[in-house]
């Protein structure tokens, strides 16, 4: 009963697939399906699933040919279940490695970091995004993004290309807010930024909320060490500078309990100085 695995697993990515689909995931199936469609031998040597119409697709009728490759037939079908399923199981990984687009916009990180910048109006208005690219611990409103998991953040931190990824999306939403990263990785004010900074200085600003979850996804996402400059360029614009006037109860309440006790420490010092 050779056979009987081959089957089993053609059983068990056909439910997969039906269950992805059911649930909304198109794009996981579209990866899916299309890893099948770029094979080209049924022997599965080049990760393949489609037959052959030549020699092998003969030896397959006699039952040669699907015997002596259903091992490996078996092994990739197992590996691209499993590549679903990571992709269904890691969300906010997947999003960053450019393999599913954020919902409901439909547009991949890559997409995302080569147009948005400086498109101060769609980083305004459309809130949905900030979920997909600072992703943490804390639901958010947009029901169609993930909350970050153990195995997620793992796989972040261990990832240099995922790593720097986020790093591109911390920089556009600087510019965006009128600030800058050096090569340093010091954050200063942008020139000529006085615009940015009085749009992001009004009360009750939904851009304070997304700072708190940026803040928290640097965190997580292995950047902690952009959040002391960040909140110290903060601090000057809030209570040395006044042009942050209004963040001051996101930045006490929220923004400094994000840091861990020795840069608390330090902010909170920053501070004591700008008031004598």
């Amino acid at each position: 009963m050779w056979f009987v695995p081959f089957l089993f697993g053609i059983l068990v990515a056909t439910i997969l697939i039906w269950t992805l689909r059911l649930f909304g995931h198109k794009e996981i199936v579209h990866n899916f399906m299309t890893s099948i469609q770029k094979c080209n031998q049924f022997g599965f040597q080049q990760n393949s699933v489609m037959l052959n119409r030549t020699s092998t697709f003969r030896r397959m009728i006699l039952g040669q040919g699907l015997r002596q490759n259903s091992g490996s037939i078996i092994s990739t079908l197992i590996g691209m279940v499993s590549s679903a399923c990571d992709q269904f199981s890691t969300p906010n990984v997947a999003f960053y490695e450019n393999k599913i687009p954020a919902k409901p916009n439909e547009e991949y990180i890559e997409e995302i970091l080569i147009k948005w910048p400086g498109n101060y109006t769609k980083l305004q208005n459309i809130a949905t995004y900030i979920q997909w690219l600072f992703p943490n611990r804390m639901p958010g409103t947009n029901k169609d993004a993930h909350v970050l998991t153990d195995k997620e953040v793992t796989i972040f931190q261990q990832s240099p290309e995922l790593r720097n990824r986020v790093k591109r999306s911390f920089e556009m939403m600087l510019d965006f807010y009128g600030l800058k990263l050096t090569e340093e990785n010091q954050i200063q004010v942008k020139k000529g930024s006085n615009k940015r900074l009085k749009v992001l200085n009004k009360m009750n600003n939904h851009n304070f909320l997304c700072i708190t979850r940026i803040l928290l996804a640097l965190k997580e996402l292995g950047h902690c060490k952009l959040m002391r400059p960040w909140m110290k360029c903060l601090a000057d614009l809030i209570y040395n500078k006044n042009q942050l006037h209004h963040a001051k109860f996101s930045f006490e309440s929220f923004w400094i309990d994000t840091l861990d006790a020795e840069d608390q420490l330090y902010i909170i010092s920053l501070i004591k100085n700008y008031s004598v």
